[in-house]
């Protein structure tokens, strides 16, 4: 059953029952009080009666000026239960039960179906006492209730089904903008992500879920987009060196070589093989960089320890390159190069990237490395003297595979960058690039201690 079914049907029984219990309460309330109020007016008459057949009442409120009913019966018993007068009355003794009772009691009210009878003790001033008894149906005020009871009724049923058909018109007002948000997202393809709900203008809750809606119909586009660019780029990047392997490698069968061109092309395929190795480990890194933080392992480490290793390893594969790494005179305690929570292995490759970034471009292959920091805050300084980033390319340097123009003429895959970036970020650090034409660049990182 859809919503629009279920609530209306589901509120309207509730109204239902409440309206029910409410008319069923008023219903027994007003009976209470009906019966009680004719059983008192039963013990009145009887006391009346009793007086004008006495002679002691002047006829003020004669009996037959009072309320007739279609069945009314009277008596009078002594105190020992005999039976002095009546009237439409066939008992001729009180039982000994009852009598016991009105004695005890000096009221006696009772109810057979609708009719109502009262047993009442009086003494005269003489001292002698009588039972009163007097029965009758009260018709009017049973007609009364008969009225209430259907009125009640009616009204119950008309009040639920107007509220059933009021929540019913509220409800598919109230979820038409669902049902709109469901039927465009079901028409939702990778061609026509950019379009956004018309529902998030609105002020309410449908407002705030098509703009979330939007939002994710945004983070969609955008990785899809950077899916089939990553795609074409890597097809790219891979199709070059395979090509390069390939063709070198069928040239040398061709025709029988010499050692020394044998060892040439191995040479060239050992340079692409290593190419493909350093692009595959890149792409590794990049797509571990994508994992959720918390299922990424994080614990105490010291940073000045992960510079050094990522030195050691830039010495390995580029001898020529040279690193000075230089220390804030105010680092006085090794505490505070320590930070609560850093993955030693990425971080190691971001520091890599950027000691290869600045050896490869700058013309004497020499980096500096500054490392300040205080009670709050560490920072690493990267420093090259290179040709530069142009400030037209600083916002595109950090996209996956771009090169600048001025770096065509040197090997790379524009990943070392982004990946850095992305490691930064997945340690809650900042990365900030100054750079001026054919004075160099400087990278700064910033963590939190």
């Amino acid at each position: 059953m859809k919503i629009k079914e279920k609530w209306p049907l589901q509120l309207g029984l509730l109204v239902l029952l409440i309206l029910s219990s409410f008319s069923l309460i008023v219903f027994r309330i007003y009976n209470k009080n009906r019966s009680e109020t004719f059983y008192s007016y039963l013990e009145e008459r009887a006391h009346l009666r009793f007086q004008i057949q006495n002679d002691k009442i002047v006829k003020k409120t004669p009996l037959s000026q009072s309320r007739s009913f279609n069945v009314d019966k009277y008596a009078i018993y002594s105190a020992t239960g005999e039976l002095i007068d009546q009237s439409g009355h066939e008992s001729t003794h009180l039982n000994k039960d009852l009598l016991q009772s009105v004695l005890l009691y000096k009221v006696k009210y009772l109810k057979n179906d609708d009719l109502q009878a009262v047993y009442a003790l009086i003494e005269t001033s003489t001292g002698q006492r009588f039972i009163l008894f007097e029965a009758a149906i009260d018709d009017l005020g049973l007609k009364r209730t008969s009225y209430l009871k259907s009125l009640l009724i009616a009204s119950t049923i008309i009040s639920s089904l107007l509220c059933y058909l009021f929540i019913r018109i509220m409800v598919q007002k109230g979820i038409n903008p669902v049902v709109s948000i469901m039927q465009k997202l079901d028409k939702a393809q990778s061609k026509n992500l950019n379009q956004k709900l018309k529902e998030a203008e609105q002020k309410d809750e449908i407002g705030l879920m098509a703009g979330a809606f939007n939002n994710l119909l945004d983070r969609l586009n955008l990785g899809l987009n950077e899916h089939k660019s990553f795609i074409s780029y890597v097809s790219h990047e891979l199709r070059t060196p395979l090509t390069i392997i390939l063709g070198h490698t069928e040239v040398a069968l061709l025709n029988e070589r010499t050692s020394t061109e044998y060892q040439k092309t191995l040479t060239i395929i050992k340079e692409e093989v290593s190419d493909l190795i350093l692009l595959a480990n890149h792409l590794l890194a990049l797509s571990k960089t994508n994992i959720e933080p918390e299922n990424l392992e994080l614990k105490a480490g010291r940073i000045d320890e992960v510079v050094w290793k990522a030195k050691d390893l830039l010495k390995k594969r580029s001898s020529d390159c040279q690193v000075e790494v230089n220390f804030d005179r105010r680092l006085d305690t090794p505490d505070y190069l320590l930070l609560p929570k850093i993955n030693e292995e990425l971080l190691k490759i971001a520091m890599f990237n950027l000691m290869e970034n600045a050896c490869k471009y700058s013309s004497n292959h020499r980096v500096e490395i500054n490392i300040l920091a205080t009670r709050k805050k560490v920072e690493i300084h990267f420093k090259d003297a290179g040709k530069g980033i142009p400030d037209s390319e600083l916002e595109d340097i950090l996209a996956p595979f771009f090169r600048s123009r001025h770096t065509d003429s040197m090997e790379g895959h524009g990943l070392g960058l982004p990946l850095t970036k992305q490691i930064i970020d997945l340690h809650k650090g900042e990365m900030i690039i100054h750079s001026e034409i054919n004075k160099g660049t400087t990278v700064i990182l910033k963590f939190d201690r």
